[in-house]
């Protein structure tokens, strides 16, 4: 019995720890800034669970198929509020599809996830980089988000943790 528990212990040793998820199946990717954790992403998970109801979208717009689309993505937080990307746009988040990472600058106020992009490119995740519109030189990654609720569901998230955070 003893040999076959080291040897169950070996082979989960040998993996390493299992990294942490959100309830949707978010991960962090490791050596990510302090100032992201595991639990801001879950928050910011959550809120766009609880307002997703508000993007006509129909891939995202329950919050069951929105937490089904959040799954198998990686977020990594940066140091940098801001980066020129390598399109040459200067940028506080960028989602990379096709690498299911989620890159997100620090925000200006620190504890705060809200000043960041993180909900922004949350979507953009769950849409897999895919709009409902034609794209459009002047709106590319955000094709319909006018017209699908996306914009307006961002700023009521923003709304609510502006006012939790500031008494």
């Amino acid at each position: 019995m003893m040999k076959i528990w080291l040897i169950a212990f070996l082979a989960v040793s040998a993996c390493g720890p299992v990294p942490a998820t959100t309830r949707c199946g978010l991960g962090m990717l490791e050596q990510s800034a302090d100032w992201l954790t595991i639990e801001k992403v879950q928050e910011a998970e959550d809120q766009i669970l609880r307002f997703v109801q508000g993007i006509s979208d129909d891939r995202i717009n329950s919050p069951q198929k929105a937490c089904a689309a959040l799954k198998w993505g990686s977020v990594y937080g940066l140091n940098e509020t801001h980066w020129v990307d390598k399109w040459g746009r200067d940028v506080s988040g960028l989602t990379y599809c096709p690498e299911r990472t989620i890159v997100v600058g620090r925000p200006w106020e620190l504890n705060a996830w809200q000043r960041s992009a993180l909900a922004h490119e949350l979507i953009h995740w769950t849409q897999r980089c895919e709009g409902t519109g034609a794209a459009t030189a002047v709106d590319i990654g955000h094709e319909n988000w006018h017209e699908d609720g996306v914009y307006s569901t961002l700023e009521r998230i923003n709304a609510l943790n502006v006012s939790r955070t500031n008494p």
